[in-house]
């Protein structure tokens, strides 16, 4: 039976061009929120000056005696230990000031 090349193109091109996600590795993931807990660690002085611990479990900086300011991902239907799109980590709350001067950036 001849193949008509046309339509074998035409099939190959719409199994290519189906919807894709980008496959990020889960290494790939922690390193991007390390990034972005570290451009937050040098944004706050107070946070860079008083750094004890960035957790990358918990999504959480430890600063000046205790304080903690954690991040949090959008929930995502794809889960970290799978590669795919996942959504960047943002900060969300803070135990403490953020700046040497009270009640700012908090």
């Amino acid at each position: 039976m001849p193949v008509n090349k046309g339509a074998a193109l035409y099939l190959f091109m719409i199994f290519v061009s189906a919807p894709s996600h980008s496959a990020l590795a889960p290494s790939v993931v922690t390193l991007r929120d390390l990034d972005v807990m570290m451009k937050f660690v040098a944004e706050h002085q107070k946070v860079a000056d008083t750094l004890e611990l960035i957790d990358m479990e918990s999504h959480s900086v430890f600063f000046d005696g205790g304080c903690r300011a954690t991040f949090e991902r959008k929930k995502s239907w794809n889960p970290l230990s799978r590669p795919g799109p996942q959504a960047k980590i943002r900060f969300k709350e803070s135990s403490c000031p953020l700046s040497y001067h009270a009640n700012t950036d908090r």
